[in-house]
C-alpha cells in the first residue's frame, strides 16, 4: 500500500532531523580525523653492487689480468729446482676469500714436475710489489701447498683451500711463493724415458 503525499512529506520532515543529525555527525568525524595526522619517510634507497677484481704481477713485474708465464725453463733435468714470487693484487671492493689453483696441465712430464706454494703478506706502491720475482724480502709465510705434483694440485676453486682472507679493501696485496722440483723417480733407467718431455700449466688466483 503507498503512502498518501501529505503521509509521505510527514514521514519526511520526521526524518529530515535524523538525517541531519548523521551528517552532522559524519563532518565532525572526518574533521576531527583529518586534524590529526603524522608522516615519516625513508626517501632515496639506492643499492649499488661491489666488485672483484685481481691482477698480478708474473709479466715482468708489471700487474695485468692476464699475465706471463712463472716458469718457462727448458733443458731441465732430475733434481733441478727454482723458486720465484707473484704478487696477486685485489682491485675490487667486496671481502672474500682468494685461492691458488692449477688448470690446463699438460704432458708427459707433469707427474716429474712438483710444485711447493706458500704465501706472505705483500704491498704495492706505485705498481711496484714490496716482494721482487726473486723473493728476496718475503716476510712470514704461510703453507698453501706442499710438495704436491703438477696433475695433482687443485683444478678449480671449490677444490682448493683458502689462502687469503680479503678485506674488501682495494689494492690489498697477497705475495705467493712457488717452488718447482722436477722430482727424480730414483732409478736412471726411469729417469731416461722423461728425456725430451714437457709439461704445462696455468696457475689462477680467484677470489669469492
Amino acid at each position: 500500500m503507498s503512502l498518501s503525499s501529505p503521509s509521505r512529506r510527514n514521514l519526511m520532515r520526521s526524518a529530515a532531523p535524523v538525517v541531519g543529525l548523521l551528517v552532522a555527525g559524519l563532518l565532525v568525524w572526518q574533521g576531527s580525523n583529518a586534524a590529526f595526522t603524522a608522516t615519516t619517510t625513508s626517501p632515496n634507497n639506492a643499492w649499488t653492487a661491489g666488485t672483484v677484481a685481481l691482477d698480478n704481477n708474473s709479466n715482468a713485474g708489471n700487474f695485468a689480468v692476464t699475465g706471463a708465464a712463472t716458469f718457462s725453463v727448458s733443458n731441465i733435468k732430475p733434481g733441478d729446482t727454482l723458486t720465484r714470487c707473484v704478487t696477486v693484487r685485489s682491485t675490487g671492493s667486496v671481502a672474500g676469500g682468494g685461492r691458488f689453483y692449477a688448470t690446463n696441465v699438460t704432458g708427459a712430464l707433469a707427474p716429474r714436475i712438483n710444485i711447493t706454494v706458500d704465501s706472505a703478506s705483500a704491498t704495492v706502491t706505485a705498481g711496484v710489489s714490496s716482494v721482487p720475482a726473486n723473493c728476496t724480502g718475503i716476510g712470514t709465510t704461510t703453507a698453501v701447498l706442499p710438495s704436491t705434483a703438477l696433475g695433482s694440485l687443485p683444478a678449480s676453486y671449490l677444490a682448493a683451500a683458502n689462502s687469503w682472507t680479503l678485506t674488501g679493501t682495494t689494492g690489498e696485496a697477497r705475495v705467493y711463493r712457488i717452488t718447482y722440483d722436477f722430482v727424480s723417480t730414483g732409478n736412471n733407467v726411469t729417469d731416461n724415458t722423461f728425456q725430451g718431455t714437457t709439461a704445462g700449466a696455468t696457475f689462477n688466483w680467484e677470489v669469492q
